[in-house]
C-alpha cells in the first residue's frame, strides 16, 4: 500500500477508535489526541514499510483526525 492510501486508511481508523475513546468515560478526553497520533504512527508505517518518513506521515495523519473531528464539532455547533 502507498504512504498516501496509508495515510488516508489511518486518519479514518484514528478518527474511529478516538470516537470511540470519547464514548468510554473512562479514558480522559486530554488524551485523545495522543492516542490517535499513536494510532496513525503505528497504522502507516504497518502498512506501508517502516521508515521514518512514514512514521512522520503516520503522526500527522492521527493528528489530522483530531482536527477532522474538532472542523466536524465547529460546523455543526454554527448551524
Amino acid at each position: 500500500m502507498s504512504p498516501t492510501e496509508a495515510s488516508a486508511t489511518a486518519t479514518a481508523v484514528a478518527l474511529g477508535i478516538g470516537g470511540l475513546a470519547k464514548q468510554w468515560q473512562a479514558f480522559p478526553d486530554r488524551f485523545i489526541p495522543t492516542l490517535v497520533a499513536i494510532v496513525g504512527a503505528i497504522l502507516v508505517p504497518a502498512l506501508s514499510g517502516w521508515t521514518a518518513q512514514n512514521l512522520v506521515a503516520g503522526l500527522t495523519a492521527g493528528l489530522a483526525a483530531t482536527g477532522a473531528n474538532q472542523w466536524f464539532r465547529q460546523v455543526q455547533k454554527a448551524e
